[in-house]
This record gives C-alpha cells, sequence and structure tokens, in this order.
C-alpha cells in the first residue's frame, strides 16, 4: 500500500481521515462496487499486516484503539490469523512416514477391538484436518479469499445452529411458522460492517424486512434483492413508500423461495416525483442454513 489512495483509504479505515474526505468515502462505499471492493481489498491487507507485526508506531496504536473497538471488526481479526496460523500448521508439518510392511496376524489369534475403538475415537480430529487442508488449499489454488469466508461463515453457523439444538437451546423463542418477524436492517457503511441473520422457518411463505432510513427523502422507494456469491439480482419490490413513524423504514416481503442459504444484499433506490431516481442505501444480510 504506497500509493496516496492507499494511504487515504487505510487512514479511513483507521478513523484519521479528514472528515470532508470520510464522508465522501462513506457514500462512496454505498454507492459505488469498484470503490467498496478497492476497500476491501486495503481492509484484508491492513489486518495481515497487522497480524503478521508489520504495523508499528501511531499505525499499531490506532489499529488497536480504533479499528478493533468494533466486535465484527475483532472477529474478522481473529478469523485471519486463525487461518494463517492453520495454514502454517499445514505447510510445516514433516513429511508422511513410510508404511510399515503389513505382518499377517498369527493363526488362531482373536483381534483385540482396542485398536478398532481408538481409531473411531480419532475420527472427529481426523475430519476437522482433512477440513481445514481442504479449505488451506482453495484459498492457495485459487485465490478466492472473500468466497471461503462467505463459506466458512455459512458452515459456522450451520454448526452454531447444530450445536443449539444439541443443547436443547431452540424451540420456545422461535417466530411462528409462515409468519416470521421483520429483520430489521441497517444500511452498510464503513462505520457499520456488521452482517444481519436471517433465520427462515422452513415453512414460513415469505420473509420481511424493515431497511431502516437515514433520512425520508423521496416519496417512493424500490428494493432490488441480489445473490452477492454471483452477483445475480433475483427479485425486485414494487415501488413503495416509506413508514411515517420513526423510524422510517422501507418495508418488503421477499418470497421464501427466493432465499436460499447464502449471502444477500438489497439496493434501496429512491424516485423523485419527477420520476428521476437514484442509490439511496445498501443493506447486507446473511440467511443461515436450518
Amino acid at each position: 500500500m504506497t500509493d496516496h489512495r492507499d494511504r487515504e483509504l487505510v487512514s479511513y479505515l483507521l478513523g484519521t481521515l479528514p472528515q470532508d474526505r470520510a464522508d465522501a468515502f462513506d457514500e462512496l462505499s454505498v454507492t459505488d462496487d469498484a470503490f467498496a471492493a478497492q476497500l476491501r481489498v486495503a481492509e484484508d491487507e491492513l489486518i495481515d499486516a497487522y497480524i503478521g507485526g508489520e504495523l508499528t508506531g501511531e499505525t499499531l496504536a490506532q489499529f488497536e484503539t480504533a479499528y478493533l473497538s468494533s466486535p465484527r471488526r475483532r472477529e474478522r481479526v481473529t478469523f485471519a490469523r486463525e487461518l494463517r496460523r492453520a495454514a502454517s500448521s499445514k505447510r510445516d508439518a514433516p513429511p508422511p512416514a513410510m508404511p510399515e510392511p503389513i505382518v499377517p496376524p498369527p493363526p488362531l489369534v482373536t483381534p483385540s477391538a482396542r485398536p478398532v475403538a481408538a481409531m473411531r475415537a480419532l475420527v472427529p480430529a481426523l475430519l476437522a484436518i482433512v477440513c481445514i487442508a481442504l479449505v488451506v488449499d482453495r484459498v492457495r489454488m485459487q485465490g478466492e479469499l472473500d468466497r471461503v469466508r462467505s463459506e466458512i461463515t455459512e458452515l459456522a453457523s450451520q454448526f452454531a445452529d447444530l450445536l443449539r439444538l444439541h443443547n436443547g437451546m431452540t424451540g420456545s423463542n422461535s417466530p411462528a411458522p409462515g409468519s416470521p418477524a421483520p429483520l430489521a436492517l441497517r444500511p452498510s457503511s464503513a462505520a457499520n460492517l456488521d452482517i444481519a441473520r436471517l433465520d427462515l422457518d422452513p415453512a414460513a411463505v415469505d420473509s420481511a424486512f424493515d431497511l431502516l432510513l437515514a433520512s425520508n427523502q423521496f416519496p417512493a422507494y424500490q428494493a432490488e434483492l441480489t445473490d452477492v456469491l454471483t452477483s445475480e439480482r433475483i427479485w425486485q419490490s414494487d415501488w413503495i413508500a416509506a413508514t411515517t413513524a420513526a423510524p422510517a423504514a422501507v418495508v418488503v416481503r421477499v418470497p421464501a423461495r427466493m432465499l436460499k442459504p447464502g449471502f444477500y444484499s438489497f439496493v434501496l433506490v429512491g424516485r423523485e416525483a419527477s420520476g428521476a431516481s437514484e442509490p439511496v442505501a445498501i443493506y447486507k444480510f446473511v440467511r443461515s442454513a436450518r
């Protein structure tokens, strides 16, 4: 990160960019996909530099006091550190030893069940090692770190659901089938990197979303739903007015059949009375598997 724009992006992430430039970057992160992608790359490089011990002085202090003040950002740093540790462990592992010759057992001797039980006990650990190795290999060979992160997030969500089911923590607080409670979404920006999670009952007909507005400046709005991993627009609302009660929001209902487990975003467009329209905000959420 040597050119002027990269230094500005780092200052923006660390909260040291002048307010007028920070406001401009906030707007670009919502309306300019190329800028948003550049910002994600700069953030990944900044995190890698931190966990690699390359940050020093004031930059290190700003990272630990400003950047790490967000729980979402702390999770990203923890994830990157664990991923690097897994890759390092796989790279430094000694080569496998040559197999010993297979010696047939003595006749008329009943084999002990103890080795079989020991192998069964090792199966979960072996599966975990294989999964980590597959993820690391995919990152190295394909360079699709963002896609792998999304897949691991979904796997972690599925694991959390299974763990709650195993511990008897689900059931009483779930919304009634067919009528899930609306999911309130805040506009995505550099100051709000949190991604909401949608737990959709399999029997639900649709899912309601409250797209919260910073200010209600248009008489009508339209929401477009996109699958982030494929960049495919899969649904679009009619032109509707925002609610008048505070906080103002655009309420949309998406058919449940459109919401497969994955990573989605809403692009909200506002329309003037003259008919002119412009993007207002982007909202992101993850549909977890049940």
